[in-house]
């Protein structure tokens, strides 16, 4: 999920059901049921947080493990959709993430900077 400006950073998805329904989005488990078998992961259910819908999943492993093919949809209805994911390196992630935490801190900083220039001006 994509947050937009001024939006909640850590959201509830409060159209969930059951125990999910008001949990914070941030660790919510949206993939279960999943019955593993080789490269193929089949059976399972994928929520979607926005609006709390559960569709109908499966995932294969492509054979380099490079990649997660998810496809997911209403099987009563024959409408589904596929996602590619590409795997990335866990090193590649906490150098992504270290990178989001610096940038974080400047926009912070000059925020900080913006408001003290704000509120010295005559």
């Amino acid at each position: 999920m994509f947050l937009k400006p001024g939006e909640n950073p850590n959201p509830l998805c409060t159209a969930c059901s059951g125990d999910q329904k008001n949990q914070p989005t941030l660790g919510l488990v949206m993939i279960k049921g999943m019955q593993h078998n080789g490269r193929f992961y089949r059976n399972g259910t994928i929520l979607d947080p926005r609006d709390g819908s559960v569709y109908d999943a499966t995932m294969e492993v492509t054979e380099d493990g490079s990649r997660l093919k998810l496809r997911s949809g209403c099987s009563g209805r024959r409408f589904f959709t596929s996602t590619l994911m590409r795997r990335i390196e866990r090193r590649v992630l906490l150098s992504a993430q270290r990178f989001a935490g610096k940038l974080d801190e400047v926009i912070t900083n000059e925020a900080h900077a913006h408001h003290r220039v704000d509120l010295a001006a005559p």
